[in-house]
């Protein structure tokens, strides 16, 4: 936590046309609308760096930072600190139960067409701006709950622009007031309790997640930079992401993501993030309190997405 005589030195100088500038050069790289982040919370953080990196004057950091690329390591390092979200385990229960919904329907369907012994297949989630991960396990929490069939493989990939958040995902550390929506039970096998109180993700979900840092906006609409493994996949939920970019971008966002679910694969986003208007080739799953789309089975792969072969989830 940053001192008060450090908010004043670093924030002083921090005015509305140093905003702008620093509004407008994370929008250009991260597509993240200047509205969506609170003016305060962007002084403070970009202060605090710049004070930690011995800047005496933030135009000074920001001209570095506007030289660099976006591998830069202080470029990185900003965004981990002023775009991680707050973020718990089933932040939406609706939504998580129509996941639940949606992968019995998926096992079902396989054991109706005989396809119990088709090692080829395999159901792929993705948690798109997965944060800290805590939505990336729930998700896996939730398929483990809801199977069905053991011999069928499934896995959950989430992905993040923020470094830190990945690192965190990955240590799968949690309090308990992150774990508050989860019941005993699954506290009790999902997770092992810490000498501090906190949590660890147990290996039951380890083994169905990974996590990848990158960029939501650059894949969706780069062909360039599309993610092989998300091709084809069964299932894209993205939640609490969308409001932080304009109207334009978050349909252009949804479109990308949905381009990439195999014919029949759902997208879920957040309810009322997305208003008048959908994504081609999908139609809406009427689903009380959950916004849900789903691909529509005739589409051929030459209108959107190839099927490689399905990712195999570290074991």
């Amino acid at each position: 936590m940053m001192s008060t005589s450090s908010v004043q030195s670093t924030r002083s100088g921090f005015d509305h046309r140093q905003a702008q500038l620093w509004q407008q050069l994370l929008e250009r790289r991260t597509g993240v609308r200047a509205a969506s982040l609170n003016l305060d919370w962007l002084a403070a953080g970009i202060g605090e760096l710049a004070d930690e990196l011995g800047f005496t004057d933030t135009m000074d950091y920001y001209r570095q930072l506007a030289c660099g690329g976006d591998n830069h390591p202080q470029w990185t390092r900003l965004l981990d600190r002023i775009l991680v979200r707050d973020t718990r385990f089933l932040r939406h229960r609706e939504s998580m139960n129509a996941v639940g919904r949606i992968w019995q329907d998926y096992q079902n369907e396989r054991q109706q067409n005989h396809q119990k012994n088709n090692s080829g297949s395999s159901f792929t989630a993705w948690s798109v701006g997965c944060s800290s991960g805590e939505e990336t396990y729930s998700l896996a929490l939730v398929l483990a709950d809801n199977c069905l069939d053991h011999q069928v493989s499934y896995g959950v990939i989430g992905m993040d622009i923020s470094a830190q958040a990945i690192a965190t995902a990955r240590n799968g550390i949690y309090s308990s007031a992150q774990l508050a929506a989860l019941s005993q039970r699954q506290r009790d096998h999902y997770f092992q309790c810490r000498k501090n109180g906190d949590y660890q993700v147990g290996e039951q979900l380890r083994r169905r997640t990974c996590f990848i840092r990158g960029n939501v906006l650059q894949v969706a609409a780069d062909s360039s930079q599309h993610i092989p493994q998300m091709q084809g996949a069964d299932l894209i939920y993205c939640q609490n992401l969308l409001p932080y970019f304009r109207r334009w971008q978050r349909q252009q966002l949804v479109a990308g993501l949905a381009a990439n679910l195999k014919p029949g694969g759902h997208l879920i986003v957040g309810p009322g993030e997305l208003a008048n208007w959908q994504p081609p080739h999908t139609e809406r799953v009427a689903e009380p309190a959950v916004q849900m789309y789903r691909r529509n089975t005739c589409i051929s792969a030459s209108a959107g997405v190839s099927h490689p072969a399905p990712m195999r989830i570290r074991k």
